[in-house]
Order: structure tokens, then sequence, then C-alpha cells
């Protein structure tokens, strides 16, 4: 009996979970709707609220527009003409990731649907843009125009989040806010949805703010439920913020106020709008769990999990704001605990929901400067609110202490945004570098078979950078599909590849070779994990037919690159290898016996 109930349980379990796939944009969009006739409903039934903490907090300064002002928004115009500059400069489809544009919507299908319970993945929402965007272009600067439009969205929503300040002020933070690498990241490539939960994140802050509940106390409820049915969809952990923040927030207006009236109906509409929110979650921890639940390991988490140690310590180099963060909110529990401060529903709670999404990401024990996105911007606005306040009442030590902190915080996130974007940049152009040249080599008589030996690449890099070699119509010799060539590329490594594909669920053809064949073209990528002196050593056996650097002072040698290396996508923890942005290609010599061997003593590959 009990088998027969477990078969039972799982085979609706599984049910469940195809129907839930299969349908997932209709179920979504069936809750949307009933957010928004719930939103429309609790303006009409429950009462805005009266108390002061509600009221919009006053403005530290006069708000007409100076000169200074006038200054600060032709510099601000600058500097984002700069940024939006710096995101076309030298790009490509030829980053990480990049595969979802090269092996899907730029070759007409639709871009993957994130559901995937065999890795514990669940953020349908991500990625589905660009199923718009390929009918429209398909050149880089065409999808990242897409994205800087998300920008200049975000960056307007997040100007009137800062309602409080001169404008002086409120551009000077989203400065800030730019400069983060959690944002530039996301803002610079394609594949990180954390982009989407910002923007998204914004408006619901915007909704939530006092002024617009009381100017437009219907179109906030809505927009705050709308906003929160999206972003819960685009990243597995913003659910950790809209449950921390919305249940702190009950906890501290709604339930005394329960207390206090005894009757639902006089209770205010925050606290109805925060049961749905909460309510919204609920369904999608109810869909996630429906997902993912089903045997399957988080093995997504599991391949980039650090010790606790480790983790902790890379986010607290790689942003000084989280330390900015921490002493803020450790400084105003200490005012509200021991000089009764008020306590502000709205920050305070929102301060809450940050500082669990720090912790849940720290505690999955997994690093990217970028997940940490959404705290990073909710944990900026908090110190800005708590600066001002410190302003309208005179305490010039806080403010002090908070501009310094701001300064010290923007000048580190410059740093190690300069970083990523040199490190972005050269691995893009680097690909590109090669593909061109491989054009030319195979335009030079050499009409076979080319076999391309890469001794340090990983399958999941040979699969990327086969992806990036058919969009820029090189042939890749048997590739394993109706339009496979006979000749072309073939792409060897020194890793084991099961069925002789790069990874098991593309069709990209890599060979085992243990020894480099005759003829082969060795090629020494720029992210490869190997020494300058390696590299010199190889070059005494071979013929170097070509290098390539971008940046003369780019190596794991130079003190700068080993102190900001945090953010770096391939070597947040280990040393940078002192051949790092640098390209090499070699022919071997046919005389020669082969160095793979020699390779393999003196540095082995990653398997």
């Amino acid at each position: 009996m009990r088998f027969l109930l477990t078969c039972i349980f799982v085979s609706l379990h599984l049910s469940l979970r195809q129907n839930l796939i299969a349908h997932f944009m209709l179920i979504w969009s069936v809750f949307l709707l009933l957010a928004t006739v719930y939103g429309t409903w609790i303006c009409t039934r429950y009462a805005l609220p009266t108390s002061p903490a509600f009221e919009p907090h006053m403005n530290p300064g006069n708000t007409r527009l100076t000169r200074a002002d006038g200054i600060g928004v032709a510099l601000f115009l600058l500097f984002t003409a700069f940024y939006v500059t710096a995101i076309f400069y030298r790009e490509d489809f030829a980053y990480y990731d990049d595969d979802m544009m090269t092996d899907f919507t730029l070759q007409g299908r639709p871009a993957l649907v994130p559901i995937w319970p065999e890795t514990g993945r669940f953020f349908p929402l991500a990625y589905r843009g660009f199923n718009v965007v390929r009918h429209l272009t398909s050149s880089p600067f065409g999808y990242h125009a897409s994205v800087v439009v998300e920008l200049v969205a975000l960056l307007a929503v997040a100007f009137l989040c800062l309602k409080p300040l001169r404008s002086l002020y409120r551009l000077l933070i989203l400065v800030a806010i730019m400069l983060a690498p959690s944002f530039i990241i996301p803002f610079t490539g394609f594949v990180y949805p954390e982009r989407s939960v910002l923007l998204w994140l914004s408006v619901l802050v915007l909704c939530l703010l006092p002024s617009s509940q009381a100017s437009a106390p219907r179109a906030s409820a809505i927009g705050a439920l709308v906003a929160t049915q999206f972003v819960l969809y685009y990243k597995e952990t913003a659910v950790v913020l809209v449950v921390a923040y919305a249940g702190i927030r009950i906890l501290l207006e709604g339930v005394p106020g329960l207390c206090l009236h005894g009757s639902p109906r006089k209770i205010s509409q925050p606290f109805a709008l925060h049961l749905g929110m909460l309510a919204l979650a609920a369904v999608y921890s109810v869909m996630f769990l429906a997902v993912v639940s089903s045997g399957h390991k988080l093995s997504y988490v599991g391949t980039l999990r650090q010790t606790f140690t480790a983790t902790v310590f890379a986010y607290l180099q790689s942003d000084w704001l989280l330390i900015v963060f921490l002493a803020v909110c450790g400084s105003r529990a200490f005012r509200v605990f021991f000089f009764r401060d008020k306590v502000d529903p709205l920050w305070d709670s929102l301060a809450i929901g940050a500082g669990a999404y720090y912790l849940a990401i720290i505690g999955l024990r997994i690093y990217s400067p970028y997940y940490m996105a959404p705290a990073d911007f909710i944990a900026l606005l908090y110190v800005a609110h708590v600066a001002v306040s410190a302003l309208v009442q005179k305490r010039r030590i806080v403010a002090y202490a908070v501009t310094a902190g701001f300064l010290a915080v923007v000048a580190h996130r410059a740093l190690y945004s300069s970083f990523h974007m040199l490190e972005r940049k050269d691995v893009i152009s680097a690909k590109r570098q090669l593909a061109d040249h491989l054009k030319q080599y195979l335009a030079g008589g050499n009409q076979g078979s080319v076999v391309l030996y890469f001794p340090y690449a990983t399958g999941y890099r040979l699969m990327e950078l086969s992806s990036y070699f058919r969009y820029k119509g090189l042939p890749l010799a048997g590739q394993q599909n109706n339009n496979a060539a006979t000749v072309g590329l073939v792409i060897m490594g020194r890793e084991h590849f099961d069925h002789n594909l790069c990874v098991p669920y593309r069709d990209y053809v890599c060979r085992h070779a243990e020894t480099v064949p005759r003829g082969a073209l060795i090629i020494l990528m720029p992210d490869d994990d190997i020494s300058v002196k390696d590299v010199e050593a190889l070059g005494k056996d071979n013929i170097r037919l070509w290098s390539w650097r971008q940046c003369s002072f780019c190596s794991g040698e130079n003190p700068w690159v080993e102190a900001v290396r945090g953010v770096s996508a391939v070597h947040p923890f280990g040393p940078v290898p002192s051949h790092w942005l640098l390209l090499d290609v070699f022919k071997r010599r046919a005389d020669k016996e082969s160095v793979g061997s020699q390779l393999a003593a003196s540095h082995p590959a990653v398997l």
C-alpha cells in the first residue's frame, strides 16, 4: 500500500511538473491578472495610512535647481554617454554564455526557457526579451541597444526613488550604483537576469514610496504587485528579499494595527498589499519546489560552492558597500533600541530584505559579483536614505562618516569595474581576432580539415568557442547536425569528452588527444591557466604563427591585477596566470615529437 501511494505521489508530481513547464506563461499570466485585480480591490476596501511614519521625508535643501545642479546634470550626462559607449565598444557575441545568442536567437530560434530541474534552476522569465529583439536585429550593437534601453529606464525610475534628495545628490548616487561590479556586469552582457531584477525592483520601491501611495494609491498598489510578480521569476533568490521585506513590514505596522483596531476593515492598505506580496511569493515557492524537488541535486549551486570563509571574504573584498551597509544598519539598530528612534517601516524593512538576500547568497556559498546586484541596489538606497535623515537632523558625525564611506565605495567600485571591463573586452577581442586569423589561414590554401588543439580549455569553453566559430561562418568538421561539414576545423583537447561531444547537451564535437597531432595548430587562449614561461617552452619546439596582446600591462604578475581579481570571470579565487589576456597560436613541427606529454607534465589540464 505504501509503495502504491508513493507511486501515485511521484506520478502526480511529475505530471504537475510537466504541465507547469509546458504551460508556464499561461499560469504566470493568470497570477499576474489576479495580482492586478487584487491591487484594485484593496484600494477600494482598505484605507490609506495616516501615520506620520508614512509621510514623505523632508528635503534637506532647496528644491530649486541651482548652478551646481545644472553642472551636475551635464557631468552626469557625459558620464552616462561614456558608460553607454563603453558598453558598445569592441563588442561581439564572444563572451561567456553568449552561445545563448549564437545557438538560438541568432539562428532564428527562441531562447531557452531556464526551467532546468536537472540543475535546480527555475527563473523562467529570463532571456525572453531577446525573443523580441531577434526579430528586430541580429547585430551585437542592436542587442546591446536593448540592454541600454533597460539601463535608461532603470536610471529614470531610480532617480524618482531618490525623490527626497536634491538633484545633485541623486545623480551622485546613480553614479555610485552604475559603477558597482554587480551593476556593470549585467549591463555589459546578455545572460544576466539581475538586470531585469534591478529594473522591476526599482519599480517596486517607487510604488512603495509614501508619496506614490498618496498621489496615486491604486496605481501604486497595482504597480507594486505587478513588479513583485516580475521580480520573483527572474532570479530564484529574489523570493528571499520579497518575503523578508513583506514579512517585516507586516510585523512592524500590520499586526499592531490589527490588534489596535480589532477589525480587518480598519487596517491600512499597505498591510493588505504586503499580504498580497507574500501570497505571490508563496505561489512562486510552490512552483519552484514542484520543478526541482524530484530527487535532483542542485548541481548548479554545487559546482559553484566555495568555503564559507572564502565566500564571505570574496564579497567583502569585491564590494565595500557591504561593509558600509552593515555599519549603517548596526548604527541604526543601536539608535532604535537605545535612543528610541522611530522605525521607518519602508526603508528599515527594505534593509532587512537586502540583508536577508546577502545572507541567502552567502549561505549558499556561491560567489559571483553580480549575484549581489539586488541587495547592493537596496543597500545603497538605504544608506542614502539614512544619510539624508542625518543631514535633516544635523547629525554631522553620521553625515561625515556616511560621506567618507560613500566616496570610498565609489572609488573601490570604479577600480573593480575597470578590471571587469578590461577582462571582458580583451577576451572578446581575442576570440574575434582568432576567428579572423583562422579564416585567413583556411583561405591560404589549407582547404582540408585543420586540427585546433586546445591543451588547457575545458569542454564548456570549447563548446562556446565552437558556437562562436559557427556564428562567424567557420566550418566545423564532424558537427552532429544536418549541416555538418565533412572538412573544416577539428576541435581537440586533453580533456576526456563523452561521446566526442564538448558538452552533453550541444552537438559540437570535441575529440580527445593526449598528444598534439602532426600539423595541428596549438592554441593558447587568453583565459587559459598557463604561465608565460610554459608558453616560451612550447615555442622552442613549435612554430609560432601568431600572437595577440591588447593590453601591455595585463599580466598576473601585475600587483594591481592580483589585488582586484575578485571580479574576474575566470580567476576570482586562484592566482591570475601570467599568460592572462594573451593569445598565442603555434603550429607543431612535422619533424618533431609531440610536446603533449611535456605539457601534461608541466601543467595538467583541468578535467
